[in-house]
């Protein structure tokens, strides 16, 4: 009699700790209900785990293992008498005489998944279960998040018209005779960038979906940017100008062309798949307005001319709103980024700065156009990467795919900036006439005066 006691204390304690392994004592699914996984949003006030039960639950422990999620703070119990409680009315549909609700209420800290943990006793019975269950926490979807979207989506347009204005159809039938720049400039772009990108992913060891942003940008043609920056160093603007529409054009092909063959690796590991039709018609966002503005260009001549004049403002001014949107909309998305977003995402185009550069002079072209093809390679259209995630992936991925593209936006153009700053230091601050001037007559004078103001006026 003892020895069966003793032997039924001990298989008890086994079945206490062992519960969750073997589904000792566990309840049938009839009596026991919970959800498979919990979404919440972002600023969500009150977010609840609810589990449906029969038997009488005392909740032992909870753990979350990502505490930078989420935040755990109460457990109610809602029996069919709590109906017109505050928190119990809500879901009085999952109560009946037989089954109780219990209320898990958790707190979102920040986008992502996680996975809560939990014990507890069933019926006041010795044997603990365990359960584990997703939290999903998402963007919220405030007036400002809706306006990004938009924002992004008009910047895109705009950029693309602004690229089509800018080409010049007699410079482009010149470089169509010396193709050489342009072979160049396409080679680096949707050849040695997309490798680049790849190796980069591996060599930082980054998550599938951030992995996957980052190649979608590093397959993604020149943007009007370059145009800009390529002014603001006496490059070769109507090359620029050419290289940028080119590769726009030719995204239609080479981006799905890299995306589902070299970045099927990629996509597969992320789990998620952008159909063709679908890619296909987010470049077409940017391809139709490119044509747009090369046929107001070509209406109306003094457009070129009007644009350059405000380029460098019209450029700031988007990028400093593109940042400061994503800065008022997504700040909590700054607290998730690493070390290695910060580095990965601008090394790209800092080493397509260098592959671009090296490729011009190895083919023995001029220096102007070194600068523009080292330009052109290095400032892709971070705009289209953004559109295509935030268009195709849903929340919490687009914001882990997001990081190292805010990254790449934030800090792409600093060693340009540097430059710029040492050639504004290092070059004279007053140009000297050349001594003719001092026999020359008043229109002499007036003439060479113009004829720089108008320079200057070109290069702003």
């Amino acid at each position: 009699m003892i020895r069966s006691i003793l032997l039924f204390g001990v298989i008890m304690l086994i079945g206490r700790i062992t519960a969750s392994e073997l589904n000792i004592g566990l309840p049938p699914s009839e009596k026991f209900r919970i959800e498979n996984k919990t979404e919440c949003k972002m600023y969500q006030k009150n977010c609840f785990v609810k589990i449906t039960s029969s038997y009488l639950i005392t909740f032992a422990n909870m753990k979350p293992d990502k505490s930078k999620i989420f935040e755990y703070k109460s457990i109610k119990k809602c029996s069919i008498n709590d109906t017109k409680l505050k928190d119990c009315s809500k879901f009085k549909n999952f109560i009946s005489p037989n089954k109780k609700l219990y209320l898990l209420d958790i707190k979102p800290k920040l986008v992502g998944r996680a996975l809560l943990e939990f014990e507890y006793l069933i019926d006041n019975n010795s044997i603990v279960a365990k359960k584990i269950h997703n939290i999903v926490v998402k963007s919220p979807k405030r007036f400002i998040d809706i306006f990004q979207i938009l924002y992004i989506s008009f910047v895109s347009v705009l950029v693309s018209v602004i690229m089509g204005i800018l080409l010049d159809l007699d410079s482009l039938i010149q470089i169509i005779k010396m193709p050489v720049p342009v072979l160049i400039g396409f080679v680096a772009q949707y050849l040695f960038m997309p490798l680049l990108t790849y190796a980069f992913i591996n060599i930082f060891n980054l998550k599938p979906i951030e992995a996957l942003a980052l190649f979608i940008y590093g397959c993604s043609p020149g943007g009007v940017g370059s145009n800009n920056w390529t002014i603001i160093f006496n490059g070769d603007i109507d090359l620029s100008a050419i290289l940028t529409f080119v590769s726009t054009m030719s995204s239609i092909v080479m981006m799905p062309l890299w995306f589902y063959t070299l970045g099927k690796k990629i996509y597969v590991k992320a789990d998620i798949k952008i159909p063709l039709f679908k890619l296909i018609m987010n470049l077409l966002f940017t391809i139709i307005p490119c044509l747009l503005g090369l046929i107001l260009a070509q209406k109306f001549p003094k457009l070129k001319l009007v644009l350059m004049k405000y380029a460098k403002k019209i450029i700031g001014f988007m990028v400093i709103s593109f940042i400061a949107l994503n800065l008022a909309s997504k700040f909590y998305v700054f607290k998730l980024i690493t070390w290695q977003q910060w580095v990965t995402g601008p090394l790209i185009p800092w080493t397509g700065f260098v592959i671009g550069a090296f490729l011009a002079w190895i083919a023995n072209r001029p220096y102007k156009q070194i600068y523009t093809i080292s330009i052109e390679t290095g400032l892709q259209n971070v705009s289209i990467a953004f559109l295509i995630i935030m268009l195709n992936f849903e929340s919490p991925d687009s914001d882990y795919a997001l990081l190292p593209l805010i990254a790449v936006a934030t800090i792409t153009t600093i060693p340009l900036w540097f430059l710029f700053l040492f050639k504004k230091i290092t070059s004279k601050t007053k140009t000297d006439h050349p001594k003719f001037l001092d026999y020359a007559d008043e229109k002499q004078k007036n003439d060479l005066d113009q004829t720089e103001n108008f320079i200057k006026l070109v290069k702003i």
